[in-house]
């Protein structure tokens, strides 16, 4: 019996990540995007008139408030994806607009570079070109009953790789945000995915 249970755990544990999706041929923004939550920021002085009640009203509608130094409270509410504001999501489709990737031959088998209990990372030997350039290599990360991503050296605005979620074999998403500065203590983030199909 206790076999048997073992054996079960194994299997388990084993199943917890799959191998890495294969991925061929193009991949290009066709002007979908999706948001996905909009994240407010305020900085309150509690010196302030009005500044308890504005606190206590940022807790009641489900803002998370911490200390800050200098008499300060720091707030983030994080609202739901129809609260992205339209000109964020322009703005996203705007800077994806022409974003292409090109998968080419696969030219090793994948190499586990990292097998940890919550994280796995392989190298993957594939030709393939995108906007950042040519590549004869990338990464693929995974975590179980997360999502994949893979990372594509090479630049895209100002972050050093190129970050994408592998929702399935045709389907790839770029996670970008826009801020937005109502004043020097209130901010929004909005975060939407711009889809690579």
């Amino acid at each position: 019996m206790r076999f048997v249970f073992f054996a079960a755990l194994t299997l388990l544990a084993s199943g917890a990540f799959a191998e890495p999706i294969a991925l061929s041929g193009t991949y290009q923004f066709k002007g979908r995007v999706e948001p996905i939550m909009r994240q407010t920021f305020d900085v309150l002085l509690m010196t302030a008139p009005g500044a308890k009640d504005r606190l206590n009203q940022l807790k009641s509608q489900g803002a998370t408030c911490m200390s800050a130094p200098a008499g300060r409270f720091r707030c983030i509410t994080i609202r739901p994806p129809r609260e992205v504001a339209p000109a964020s999501l322009r703005k996203i489709a705007d800077r994806h607009q022409g974003l292409r990737i090109q998968m080419g031959q696969v030219t090793a088998n994948p190499v586990l570079v990292i097998d940890g209990e919550v994280y796995r990372q392989w190298e993957i030997s594939q030709n393939g070109t995108w906007n950042g350039g040519s590549f004869q290599a990338y990464r693929y990360n995974e975590k179980p009953e997360s999502v994949s991503q893979i990372v594509l050296p090479g630049r895209f605005g100002l972050e050093s790789g190129f970050w994408l979620i592998v929702e399935n074999s045709q389907t790839l998403r770029h996670l970008d945000e826009v801020t937005f500065h109502e004043n020097a203590n209130r901010w929004h983030i909005d975060s939407a995915q711009a889809v690579l199909e």
